[in-house]
């Protein structure tokens, strides 16, 4: 069901015009606001944690991968969100080569503490220093928000999961998806829909962590290479899912 509360933004919007001339601004909708959804709360927005041992996702925010086409503006903070669908993304239990992303810059107009709802082509990320701080990382207190009209093609060999900011929870990923189908279509999907399709994906991605946790993260501890044994450790979850994935589509079954 979509909601139709929004979340006003910090800054207000006739003051947007004050601000400094090189930070981005996106227009908005009163219309729009009233479509789409908004997260419960903020903190539903992310996962408490971006575990190494997490598979790569939809919704990651990385340090480092710069879109190609981007600005100097767009890229001199470095931060990028993958924008390809869970499903699209991989090839089995391996990352396609590349995937689809789009830079996360400061918008003007998006509050810096609060879910900014009405921009077409804008994801915002309230509070996202704070998220990017508990998982190591120091980035400004900005009013930060995913192009997502900008988007293009990384290479996926760039994302290190080392360098990963923040990991969307299933309500922001939820909220991600259907943002992404209005700035490509002006349509506005039910989240119920985008959720019931979704949650197949998101089980097998909760098993595969759970997986990397039990088996490659004792060997990493003991001094094997990350990137290599949550290689290989993905083969093996994907040969010993493939008679269960009946079980995955099935709600009364699942999990």
């Amino acid at each position: 069901m979509v909601l139709s509360g929004t979340f006003e933004s910090d800054v207000p919007r006739k003051e947007t015009e004050a601000l400094a001339a090189d930070t981005h601004s996106a227009s908005w909708d009163e219309v729009l606001a009233e479509r789409l959804g908004v997260p419960s709360s903020v903190e539903a927005l992310y996962l408490e944690e971006a575990s190494y041992y997490r598979p790569v996702v939809t919704g990651d925010v990385f340090q480092g991968v710069p879109v190609p086409g981007s600005t100097d503006e767009e890229r001199k903070h470095s931060l990028t969100m993958l924008l390809s669908h869970p499903s699209a993304m991989r090839k089995g239990p391996v990352l396609k080569e590349r995937a689809r992303a789009a830079p996360v810059i400061s918008v003007a107009n998006v509050s810096k503490t609060k879910y900014t709802s009405g921009h077409y082509d804008v994801f915002p990320l309230p509070t996202l220093s704070e998220v990017a701080a508990r998982n190591g990382f120091a980035i400004e207190d900005e009013p930060w928000a995913t192009l997502v009209e900008l988007s293009g093609i990384v290479e996926t060999a760039e994302l290190d999961v080392t360098r990963r900011v923040a990991c969307l929870a299933p309500e922001g990923l939820k909220l991600l998806i259907q943002k992404l189908v209005f700035a490509d279509t002006r349509v506005a999907v039910r989240e119920d829909s985008i959720a019931n399709e979704l949650a197949p994906k998101l089980e097998e991605i909760e098993q595969l962590e759970t997986w990397n946790e039990a088996i490659a993260l004792p060997r990493v501890e003991a001094g094997e290479d990350l990137e290599t044994e949550l290689a290989a450790v993905a083969l093996d979850f994907e040969t010993a899912l493939e008679p269960l994935r009946p079980l995955l589509e099935d709600p009364t079954r699942r999990g």
